[in-house]
């Protein structure tokens, strides 16, 4: 799966063209840091401008970011026209809530930025020292990229510290160095520094989501759509239009229709990189959406969810994505929650404490994931 081919051709150093601020054009190889530096400082490169595609809005309407692509459409999932029926649904529905939310990109900023060191080991052989979360997956990596026999090719990665994402495999600098390691057969290394990684390192977020559901008189939900975005930027390590999100939107909701529209957007930025949980943009609209669909209905906010979360009483059952859900316990863990939290008490502390201009908030989140592959 992470070893799929990128959907567009992505160039180790950029050549006629630069996609984004940070595109690497130039290599510079010597024997001292700062000689790379003064070598670095010489350099000059000249560039006609372009209208850059930056946002989201603008990858719907601007120029293509790729001319050799049809649209700027990275990667899509679910249906692009809306289904009439669920239309109908949510249009006569008692209580129909709509939410929207964006949420900003990211710079990753581990603490350890990327490094590499390659050395070639003999003929036919490479040991490369790389700050990555994953040596086997990286070995496989430059074992396809360079055709080579994976038991020639030992990544070793010592401490590394969180990533996320960023460093889940080599990229475009790391990739660089490797190569000219084996062109001129000798050690090679190359480490980020904090302005470098800000400037060109696979950053993530910047999503959108617009969220619909239907509620009964009771408060029970019977039908959702949502509408989604997210900036995959130039190069992405790999074009995505969050599924995650849609899976995991309502999976531990009793919700008889749901579909959605999810597309990822290419634009004149850093490349998309997963950073911890990528799609958790659903809890957060769906738990503030349950909120204001409470306030609209006029019932207390644990109320709602009891009603529509997953019981183990409702299972084996199947979710609208077709998850099969056979051990999941939401409702009962809140059960549990509340047994332990006085709720109530909090609610007189945070009535009285508002009164003195202090605002004190309680909210709930209840969602599955998965944890672990078989």
């Amino acid at each position: 799966f992470f070893l799929a081919a990128p959907v567009v051709p992505v160039p180790v150093l950029a050549t006629d063209r630069v996609t984004h601020v940070g595109d690497p054009v130039v290599m510079v190889i010597a024997q001292d840091r700062y000689i790379a530096e003064d070598a670095a400082g010489l350099i000059v490169v000249e560039y006609d401008e372009e209208d850059p595609v930056v946002t989201l809005s603008d990858a719907r309407t601007g120029a293509l970011v790729h001319p050799d692509t049809d649209s700027n459409v990275a990667a899509a999932t679910g249906n692009e026209y809306p289904d009439e029926e669920l239309e109908a649904t949510l249009a006569s529905a008692a209580h129909l809530v709509t939410i929207e939310f964006d949420h900003q990109r990211i710079s990753q900023s581990p603490m350890e930025t990327r490094a590499v060191v390659a050395a070639p080991q003999g003929a036919g052989e490479l040991t490369v020292y790389l700050s990555c979360q994953g040596p086997q997956l990286c070995a496989r990596w430059f074992a396809q990229a360079l055709h080579m026999p994976q038991t020639s090719i030992r990544v070793i990665a010592k401490d590394v510290g969180g990533s996320f994402g960023l460093k889940g495999q080599p990229w475009r600098e790391e990739v660089a160095v490797v190569l000219a390691a084996v062109i001129l057969k000798r050690p090679l290394k190359w480490i980020e520094d904090r302005l470098e990684n800000l400037t060109s390192a696979n950053q993530a977020r910047e999503q959108e989501i617009k969220l619909r559901a239907a509620f009964d008189a009771d408060g029970k939900l019977i039908a959702s759509h949502a509408d989604y975005g997210l900036n995959n930027g130039a190069y992405p390590q790999g074009a995505d239009s969050n599924i995650a999100v849609m899976m995991f939107l309502w999976g531990a909701h009793k919700l008889p229709v749901f579909d959605f529209h999810a597309r990822g957007w290419f634009t004149n930025t850093v490349g998309l990189a997963a950073y911890r949980g990528p799609w958790a943009i659903e809890s957060l609209a769906r738990e503030v959406l349950l909120d204001r669909a409470a306030r609209q209905i006029g019932i207390d906010p644990l109320e709602i969810r009891h009603r529509n979360l997953i019981r183990r009483s409702d299972q084996p059952c199947t979710s609208q994505m077709g998850l099969e859900l056979e051990d999941i316990s939401p409702a009962e863990c809140l059960d549990v929650l509340t047994e332990h939290v006085d709720i109530a008490a909090f609610r007189a502390e945070q009535l009285e404490a508002r009164k003195q201009g202090r605002y004190l908030g309680l909210g709930f989140a209840t969602y599955i994931e998965p944890t672990a592959g078989s």
